[in-house]
């Protein structure tokens, strides 16, 4: 049903004109459609991509320095372990050295105080502390360390070293009439000089591969 928009007055269906003022009918305007608005296509902008790949790039070249820095102040931990343990050990072997080397006559006495200044080193250098050390070195050091103790122990072996001549004719007589052994004991002590001489051997064997594993962590 429709009315005038002038009067108000009720207006028959498809009047042209309003039955109590004359005025025209208006037609009801038409509803206008409403567009449908298509969501914009996302568009990614290359100047953000490559943002995107600059920041990549640089997190990565970050974390690469960072493990090499690691890598780098790992190596130089292990150097300065290293020579402190080297520092420690050579000014024990001097001290051992400089005492043997005051030794000068060949005898028991002599055999037994050096045995006993080598075994003094392995106890003073089983207390330098390693832990701060590759593994590998540590190890080598260690075995160094066996292998003097061993030669001191093959020192304190040591059979009975005449002084003087007669004493070592009368002996050799004694040990030649008891054991049947000519000699005069000569034979004991040139076995015992050959297993010494072995043991002083392996020992200079692993003090040089300590000082190669030293040479390889960068010391000199």
């Amino acid at each position: 049903m429709a009315f005038c928009q002038r009067c108000g007055s009720q207006i028959i269906e498809d009047a042209a004109f309003c039955g109590r003022c004359g005025s025209p009918v208006t037609a009801p305007s038409s509803l206008t459609p409403v567009a449908t608005l298509s969501a914009p296509i996302s568009r990614r902008s290359p100047f953000r991509v490559l943002l995107w790949i600059g920041a990549a790039f640089l997190a990565l070249v970050i974390v690469l320095g960072l493990i090499a820095g690691g890598n780098g102040d790992s190596r130089t931990s292990d150097l300065a372990a290293i020579q402190a343990v080297r520092q420690q050990d050579s000014k024990l072997v001097a001290e051992m050295t400089a005492t043997i080397e005051e030794l000068k006559e060949n005898s028991d006495e002599d055999l037994d105080k050096a045995g006993a200044v080598i075994k003094d080193y392995v106890v003073a250098a089983r207390r330098i502390d390693t832990h701060a050390c590759p593994r590998d070195f540590a190890e080598s050091y260690y075995r160094s360390i066996s292998a003097w103790s061993d030669e001191a122990d093959a020192i304190l072996a040591h059979p009975h070293i005449p002084q003087t001549q007669t004493e070592a004719f009368v002996n050799g007589f004694f040990r030649g009439w008891l054991y049947g052994d000519i000699s005069g004991g000569q034979e004991e002590v040139t076995e015992w000089l050959r297993q010494t001489k072995a043991k002083h051997a392996e020992v200079n064997r692993t003090q040089e591969e300590v000082n190669a594993l030293a040479v390889r962590y960068g010391a000199r």
